[in-house]
């Protein structure tokens, strides 16, 4: 009979990369919208959904680059639009709530008509 062992931890420990998920991002950029506006969270956190007036549902993912990326969620061809964090992966809700900011300018200049 032989001994499992249990695999060591991960290198950081889970959640000190990020603290928040892809699906949290999305919805801090419906708090800034505002009303009319609404999101979830894709599978696991891994991705946001985000939608309003008169805008198709978007998608908010990675990409096969693992760039964080903004996109019409029913259009397989549809143009991925680059988010740039502010100061990386946001640490806390402030660092959140400027994620929020930045994906809602990007949304109205993008996507709304």
């Amino acid at each position: 009979m032989s001994t499992r062992t249990l695999p060591d931890p991960s290198t950081p420990a889970p959640g000190s990369e990020g603290r928040y998920v892809i699906g949290d991002y999305a919805l801090a950029a419906v708090e800034v919208l505002g009303a009319g506006w609404g999101g979830d969270y894709g599978y696991l956190g891994g991705s946001g959904l985000i939608w309003g007036p008169n805008v198709p549902t978007l998608r908010l993912a990675l990409d096969d680059e693992e760039d964080l990326v903004i996109y019409r969620k029913d259009d397989p061809f549809a143009t991925r639009h680059l988010v740039e964090l502010p100061d990386g992966a946001p640490g806390d809700k402030d660092d959140l709530r400027k994620v929020g900011k930045r994906l809602a300018l990007l949304i109205v200049n993008r996507f709304v008509n």
